[in-house]
């Protein structure tokens, strides 16, 4: 079409040309009649040829209108594609939403899996405190074996200062010796009670330990449910990033087909612009040949008007030509950019590989330092351990000490009941001394090595104190420089996503480059083809100069000058249409990366939040671990503890063989008299049980002794392992100071690379700002830009509308014509029809019937014509108004046309403006990569530095976990030792069961009592003074029993002068006899428990003084009580066996007077017995009053 158009136009220049020579040579008055007849025969050469063109231009037009309807074929597939694409982003955009409801279902199953964590973590505290709780028992236990102890040197001294006095008084020397048996004894039972409350305290341990593991299961599961909800987290962001880059390329296909119905639009329009150009260069044309001589008057006007636009056309094209050399620059500068880039990679890679190198190096300096605080902690331990078998030692000397006592005893009864052999026993007893100063000495042994002990394991408690203090500040400064690194890494990701962006935009920049050369290959085509073109002009052109040379070269040049000013003027608008529309591409591209850019910027604050949340699980996870370190140590203290009992029970059982080996020989030795021989059977049978006992602990402590073999070959093991360790350990501290100079020296260079960043930043923030500004004086220009071409469209829009109504109404007058044409051929068919109905109507003859149908025939006939006229003349009226708004459309079409001019011109003002801003964009965009380049280098630089820290990091995470690893594992072994132990003290834990019961009763009682220790002040003093009343009934009490207890001896002494009287009933004396005899031991008794009571209320009276001491008073009280309630008990066989006493000696009355006698003093026994079981119950009252007040004060 533009050829057919360009030689329409060579015609037309041609056929105005011949018209020109034509009036030429009329003006001159050329009588030459063959040249006017010859130019006569050219323009009817060119009429034809005029004719041939239009021809070929309606067939340009009828392919064209083909090429349309193709077109808008096309465009409707496309718009059938977008919808389904459309429909394809919705469903994505549903999986999208999808996702992000498991992403925060996820989430908040991790925020209660971590709840869970907190509360199993509270628990494992719980149980913590209760292992330290369990452990202050441990210590008041031992504090009560001190004084256990403290007492057992007493009794000792005592038994010295008896042995003294032996020479002197036997009687007296045999009863303090059997109160001196007493009260040792009572320290033995005291003592076995102790120890079965230290098994309690162990069981209790246990049990909490065993609930510490439990917890601690409890908290690895719940660590691997977070780990678990983390990892389908992750896969939930993942399936998400994967939807979002899904969604993004049907974005990209959407704007690409976008972008192509646009093309195919604006193809359109532009073919639809030619189309109209053709018709109105036809229209011109028509008008050139009746107007050829009024176009040359005024062909200078219009070459100079054609002149300036060819200069604003040239500027137009010389400014392309330069933004065509700036974008070429441009180009040569990112490519440099880019070498220079690929360059400082390279670097980058090396000095990467540098850092992984000392990363490498510091690991395993780190490796080295752990190893090194494990040895000091090995050693730690085995310095425990040696003072903990320090103590044990002492203690088994104590022991010792404690069978020398109850051989000392022995040796005291064998001398009340041998005084024959009194000298082999008082030599017995002298080689019992020497024993015993023996075993002192090795006692002041052992307490020296456990001095030394202690102060070795006060060393080494100093240096991991000072070892962890460094390892904290180690961690601290680990931590930080953590934090550091992900800050820099979040900025590394930021400029790549820059750098990314800026790759894309160069792209973009080459792709445009290789079209602007595509078009400048186009336009030198065109030129070259329009130069042709001249050149076949100018050779039309020097046929015809022969005949007229001045007149026809002056209108030749400005014709041809006109033409070539058209349509340079023409094709720069259409070059200033396109730079135009790929600016606004451009504006496009720049917003669109503006959102990617933000966008970004917010997943970065996302995958920081993250970050942060990852280094409070490290955090925690930390100190879990150090709880666990603790847990640790507390088990190999319980593990220590039982060695030292297992030491115990061993000594006990070496004692017990000893005397069990010694009162067999004295059984050899002493069965010459009877009555020796009966005191002794007993004894035997009570050594017998003890032996059968101690043959059952024997067995224990022979388990026990391989146990602690095996034990003692581990810490010998562990010795070994000490000494390699300490070796390490020193080599570790020296590659520690030297991994500090060299974190220190990082240090700073960070903080050297940080305030440049800072000062990168500020010029950095100082470029934004002069972009802002740059960019809302843009934003201005372009938004008067787009009004103005808001207008344009809108015009052309408005003007194409018109012509479409035009053609409308055409098409409308001319359905119209056919149509009164139409009622015209049907109104004079209906009249001829009507003239035949109405000579049917003279020549019918017929019926009413066919009358009548007639009649409405012809008034259905008549209806039909008169609506036929009204239709005719309302399309007449519409064919007037249809006129009428063809002359309105007319005269806004030429309003439309002024108007696109004004706003033609207005455009080219604000495009002069726009590449102004254009301009000084560019120079604030060179600034800014200048700015980048800088900041890019930097960032290099951290990223490096970050590489390395996390590297590190890496490397130190990994010892970390084989260090905890091995703890594990040692724990486990620890578990499976103590469980071994716990199983071997099963069965004296047994034993204890009832002591337990009432231990964690008295506990509960001490735990109220601590509370209300404020109330419990006031009644106390009172309870003083009923103290003090009991202590004075107890008193008048033990009178009374020594009363009765002479009244007794009076009526044995009778009862003994009655047998001698009687002796027919004297095997019946004899049985009451024995029978008072077991009263008498039992009222002995009796007189003994009450003494016990009396002393420990005075022990309570003084611990009631004591305000802080109300938890043993409590404990004494209701041993007192249990006590007074055994008493009364034994009071009340007592009396039960008087009385059955009482009425045997009544049925004996009647045989001797003497035995009336002996039972009236029975009576006067039992009387008094009665009597003090009265006194008793009156105590029982008042001590009973007393726990009332207790608990109502509770």
């Amino acid at each position: 079409i533009e050829n057919l158009e360009d030689l329409l136009k060579e015609k037309d220049n041609q056929v105005d040309m011949a018209r020109a020579r034509l009036n030429a040579m009329q003006a001159h008055h050329c009588s030459s009649e063959g040249a006017l007849s010859s130019l006569e025969e050219v323009i009817g050469d060119k009429e034809k040829q005029i004719q041939q063109l239009r021809e070929q231009r309606d067939r340009a037009e009828h392919e064209k209108n083909e090429e349309r309807e193709l077109h808008e074929r096309e465009i409707a597939e496309y718009k059938m594609k977008l919808h389904a694409l459309e429909s394809e982003v919705e469903k994505l955009g549903a999986r999208l939403e999808r996702a992000q409801a498991e992403k925060d279902r996820l989430e908040a199953k991790l925020e209660s899996s971590q709840s869970e964590l907190g509360k199993s973590k509270a628990e494992l505290d719980k149980a913590a405190s209760e292992v330290g709780r369990s452990g202050a028992d441990w210590e008041a236990a031992k504090q009560r074996l001190a004084r256990l102890e403290l007492e057992n040197e007493r009794l000792k001294h005592e038994l010295e200062r008896s042995q003294t006095t032996f020479g002197r008084s036997t009687l007296t020397t045999s009863q303090e010796l059997d109160r001196v048996q007493e009260k040792a004894d009572k320290s033995a039972a005291e003592l076995r009670r102790t120890l079965a409350e230290l098994r309690v305290t162990q069981a209790d341990a246990e049990r909490a330990r065993s609930e510490a593991s439990g917890l601690q299961d409890k908290l690895e599961k719940s660590q691997g449910e977070v780990y678990r909800l983390k990892a389908k987290l992750e896969n939930a962001q993942t399936e998400q990033d994967s939807l979002k880059e899904e969604y993004d390329r049907v974005q990209s296909s959407v704007s690409r087909l976008h972008s192509e119905r646009d093309k195919a639009v604006a193809e359109l329009d532009k073919a639809r612009e030619e189309l109209e150009r053709t018709q109105a260069t036809l229209g011109k044309a028509q008008l050139q040949q009746d107007k050829l001589q009024a176009a040359l008057d005024a062909a200078h006007s219009e070459i100079d008007k054609l002149q300036e636009k060819l200069d604003k056309a040239a500027a137009e094209v010389r400014k392309c030509q330069v933004d065509r050399e700036k974008q070429a620059y441009d180009f040569e500068s990112l490519q440099s950019q880019l070498d220079k880039a690929l360059g400082m990679s390279a670097r980058f890679g090396k000095e990467r590989d540098t850092a992984q190198l000392e990363a490498d190096r510091f690991h395993d300096k780190y490796e080295k330092s752990q190893a090194l605080v494990a040895r000091i902690q090995k050693e730690r331990d085995a310095a425990l351990a040696e003072a903990a078998s320090c103590r044990e030692r002492a203690e088994a000397a104590a022991a010792a000490a404690n069978r020398a006592a109850r051989d000392r005893d022995s040796a005291t009864t064998e001398l009340d009941v041998l005084r024959e052999r009194w000298e082999k026993a008082h030599q017995q007893h002298q080689k019992l001394t020497m024993e015993r100063d023996d075993a002192l000495t090795e006692l002041e042994i052992l307490k020296e090595k456990l001095d030394k002990a202690l102060y070795s394991t006060q060393k080494t408690i100093e240096e991991k104190e000072t070892a962890h203090k460094e390892y904290e500040k180690m961690l601290e400064k680990y931590d930080r420089s953590q934090n550091e690194i992900y800050r820099l890494q979040n900025k590394i990701d930021i400029l790549e996503a820059d750098k990314d962006r800026i790759e894309m935009e160069f792209e973009k920049h080459a792709h445009i480059a290789t079209k602007a050369r595509e078009e400048q290959r186009k336009t030198q085509d065109e030129l070259a083809r329009l130069q042709e073109m001249y050149d076949r002009a100018s050779l039309q052109l020097g046929r015809t100069k022969e005949q007229e040379e001045k007149a026809k070269e002056d209108m030749d040049r400005l014709s041809v000058d006109i033409e070539m000013v058209r349509d340079r003027y023409e094709k720069s608008q259409i070059e200033l249409r396109r730079y135009q529309a790929e600016k606004e591409k451009l504006v496009a591209d720049n917003e669109r990366l503006q959102f990617e850019y933000d966008r970004a910027m917010t997943q970065c604050g996302k995958a920081q939040a993250s970050n942060e949340k990852t280094q409070e699980e490290m955090a925690r996870v930390q100190v879990e671990l150090e709880k666990m370190y603790d847990k640790h140590d507390k088990v190999a203290a319980e593990l220590r503890r039982v060695q030292a009992e297992l030491d115990k029970v061993k000594q006990d059982a070496s004692g017990a063989r000893e005397e069990a080996e010694r009162y067999a020989a004295r059984y050899g030795k002493y069965h010459d008299t009877k009555e020796e021989h009966e005191r002794t059977k007993l004894e035997v049978e009570r050594l017998r049980a003890r032996l059968e006992k101690t043959t059952l602990d024997l067995e224990r402590a022979r388990k026990a002794e391989e146990e602690a073999s095996r034990l003692r070959s581990e810490l010998e093991r562990v010795e070994a392992v000490r000494g390699k360790y300490q070796f390490e350990q020193d080599k570790w501290t020296n590659e520690l100071n030297r991994v500090q100079a060299e974190l220190d020296k990082q240090h700073e260079r960070y903080e050297a690379a940080q305030a440049d960043i800072q000062r990168l930043q500020a010029e950095k923030e100082q470029a934004e700002t002069k972009l802002h500004e740059m960019n809302i004086q843009l934003e201005l220009s372009k938004s008067e830009v787009t009004k103005l071409s808001a207008t344009l469209e809108k015009q052309r829009t408005d003007l194409e509308r018109a012509h479409i109504e035009c053609e409308k109404f055409r098409d409308r007058c001319e359905k119209l014509k056919l149509r009164s044409e139409q009622l015209d051929k049907d109104n004079e068919r209906l009249k001829g029809e009507l003239q035949q109905i109405e000579r049917m109507k003279l020549q019918a003859v017929a019926g009413d019937k066919a009358r009548t149908e007639d009649r409405l025939e012809i008034e259905r006939l008549r209806d039909k014509l008169e609506k036929a006229i009204q239709a005719r003349d309302s399309t007449e009226m519409e064919a007037g108004r249809l006129a009428k708004e063809l002359e309105k459309s007319q005269m806004h079409l030429s309003k439309y046309q002024e108007t696109n001019e004004s706003t033609r011109v207005e455009y080219e003002r604000m495009t002069n403006e726009l590449g102004r801003m254009h301009e000084r964009l560019e120079r604030t965009i060179l600034e800014m990569r200048h700015v980048e380049q800088e900041r890019d280098q930097l960032l290099q630089e951290i990223h490096n530095m970050r590489f390395n820290v996390d590297q590190q990091q890496r490397t130190l995470d990994h010892r970390t976990q084989e260090t905890l690893v091995k703890l594990q594992q040692e724990l486990a072994q620890s578990v499976r030792d103590r469980e071994k132990m716990a199983s071997i003290l099963e069965q004296r834990d047994k034993q204890a069961d009832a002591i337990e019961k009432q231990i964690v009763k008295l506990e509960a009682d001490t735990k109220q009592l601590t509370i209300e220790r404020d109330q419990l002040v006031a009644q106390l003093e009172k309870s003083q003074d009923m103290l003090v009343n009991f202590q004075r009934e107890l008193n008048a009490s033990e009178a009374e029993l020594q009363k009765q207890r002479e009244e007794v001896r009076r009526v044995k002494e009778e009862q003994r002068k009655m047998a001698q009287d009687t002796g027919g009933a004297k095997s019946v004396i004899e049985s009451r006899d024995r029978e008072i005899a077991k009263l008498q031991q039992q009222v002995q008794a009796v007189t003994k428990e009450k003494d016990t009571i009396r002393q420990r209320a005075e022990k309570a009276e003084k611990e009631a003084q004591k305000v802080g001491e109300i938890e043993k008073w409590r404990a004494a009280v209701e041993q007192e009580k249990s006590k007074a309630i055994a008493a009364e008990r034994a009071l009340a066989e007592c009396q039960q066996r008087l009385q059955s006493v009482e009425k045997q000696l009544a049925a004996a009355a009647a045989a001797t007077a003497g035995a009336a006698r002996g039972g009236e003093a029975l009576a006067a026994a039992a009387a008094e017995a009665r009597a003090h079981a009265v006194e008793r119950e009156r105590c029982q009252a008042q001590l009973e009053m007393l726990v009332q007040e207790l608990e109502k004060s509770q």
